[in-house]
């Protein structure tokens, strides 16, 4: 439930339709009217800590299906705003008042469809992004919607199937609350139809002719991400094994590598080898520790026995150059004879004198 019972008078929600339909047909002249309107929508409803618990359920489900009437023509993104805090109100009302009614989802549900299903809805995302960050547990049956949605199912716009995956976002962000809320196996299968489904978009998009751009197909990746990083998180290491198929995710890696369409887009590969990244096992990433390490060990190890074999060689000493100290022998040994001939001659000289 997302309300005890509280006392608040459900008279407000009478007031509810008529204020949203002052700000939405206000015309020029009425402009304080109905900033005087949303001011009161605003304070009254989006920071309302109590619900009403006695309401009549039939008047919250008239009441909440006219609010998601103006959410499905809002001009604006603030109108839109405006239309969820009071969807909301109501939604807290109807669950506190009748809490195994459906209504409230139903009336979710319309109005998704209507976003998804239609090109020229005037759904503003934020409208129903506001339930599911705030309520992920109650807006968990949403959920199956949402995958048909990203699966390509009754979806009208590349864009909006992409805001089916930003949407799904919200629960992967809450499996810790949403698994301790409900059944574990009810939230491990939508991890399951997350992955199934991911993989079978992302496995279409490398080929030629697909539309899927880069930044949508990183919008996909991203939610991978979130999901992979929480279902860890969770459920612990032994999710990878039960749920996330790496072995097609390595096929999925090599695709988008040697694809030409897919081979230069930088944001992309670094994105799903993150997602390889994160699916890596613990016991796998210390194996790959220890092989680095031995091999780093036996590499020092061969540069070491290198170093040795250079130490044991002996030196071989440069050869000596003969030939000029021979002739320069020589040539001081001629020296010593010419002096003597010349003494002598001179001596021979004096004599005959």
């Amino acid at each position: 439930m997302l309300a005890k019972k509280q006392s608040t008078n459900p008279i407000i929600l009478h007031i509810i339709v008529p204020l949203l339909r002052l700000v939405s047909n206000a015309s020029p002249t009425e402009k304080d009217l109905s900033n005087k309107a949303t001011s009161i929508l605003r304070t009254r409803l989006s920071q309302a800590k109590d619900v009403p618990s006695t309401a009549d359920a039939k008047t919250c489900s008239t009441i909440l299906n006219e609010i998601h009437a103006f959410a499905r023509r809002a001009p604006s993104i603030e109108f839109s705003q405006i239309c969820s805090s009071c969807s909301i109100f109501v939604f807290r009302t109807l669950d506190a008042s009748a809490p195994t009614s459906n209504a409230a989802l139903d009336a979710y549900r319309a109005t998704l469809t209507d976003y998804m299903s239609r090109k020229t809805s005037s759904v503003h995302p934020v409208f129903i992004n506001d339930l599911l960050k705030r309520y992920p547990v109650r807006a968990f049956p949403l959920a199956a919607d949402l995958l048909r949605h990203a699966a390509g199912e009754n979806v009208k716009k590349l864009y909006n199937q992409t805001q089916a995956y930003s949407m799904l976002t919200f629960f992967s962000q809450q499996l810790n609350t949403l698994s301790k809320a409900l059944p574990r196996e009810t939230v491990i299968d939508f991890v399951r139809s997350s992955v199934q489904t991911t993989y079978t978009l992302l496995e279409k998009t490398p080929a030629a002719g697909s539309e899927w751009d880069a930044s949508r197909i990183r919008e996909v990746i991203r939610f991978a991400l979130h999901l992979a990083r929480s279902s860890k998180a969770a459920f612990g290491e032994e999710i990878i094994a039960e749920v996330w198929d790496t072995a097609r995710l390595d096929k999925l890696v090599q695709a988008f590598q040697t694809e030409e369409r897919t081979a230069n887009m930088k944001g992309v590969q670094n994105d799903i080898r993150q997602l390889k990244a994160v699916l890596v096992l613990k016991a796998d990433k210390e194996q790959t520790k220890k092989g680095k390490k031995l091999q780093k060990r036996k590499a020092g190890e061969e540069a070491d026995e290198a170093d040795k074999m250079d130490l044991d060689e002996p030196e071989v000493a440069p050869a000596k150059e003969t030939k000029p100290k021979a002739k320069k022998a020589k040539a001081n040994g001629d020296a010593p004879a010419k002096k003597r001939k010349v003494k002598a001659e001179k001596a021979e000289k004096a004599k005959a004198e």
